[in-house]
């Protein structure tokens, strides 16, 4: 084959294929930068994201130890009625016993 620089039947053929392979490198750059664009955008909102959980989280957490202590408050109330039943009890009995223990 001899040398294709002037009148080459396939010099066209070459000419449009490097075009061509020029526009699809740059289709490529331009889908790339469009990819690692969104990517990006995508690890900054998941971090957003992450933080806003943790914020919940830790919300959740101090709601559920007030929830515990409202719902411990009823229980201290009812133990300390308990004990001051028990102590009037325990303290009418004792003066009915130093009266003399009688009925009646």
């Amino acid at each position: 084959m001899g040398d294709c620089r002037e009148n080459c039947p396939v010099a066209d053929k070459v000419n449009r294929l490097e075009a061509q392979l020029d526009e699809y490198q740059a289709q490529n750059a331009d889908s790339h930068r469009e990819i690692y664009g969104r990517l990006n955008t995508l690890e900054r909102t998941s971090d957003v994201q992450g933080t806003r959980f943790d914020a919940i989280i830790e919300k959740l957490d101090n709601l559920t130890q007030n929830v515990e202590e409202i719902k411990q408050k009823p229980a201290r109330r009812w133990e300390a009625v308990i004990a001051a039943v028990i102590s009037a009890l325990a303290s009418g009995v004792a003066v009915w016993l130093l009266a003399g223990g009688r009925i009646g």
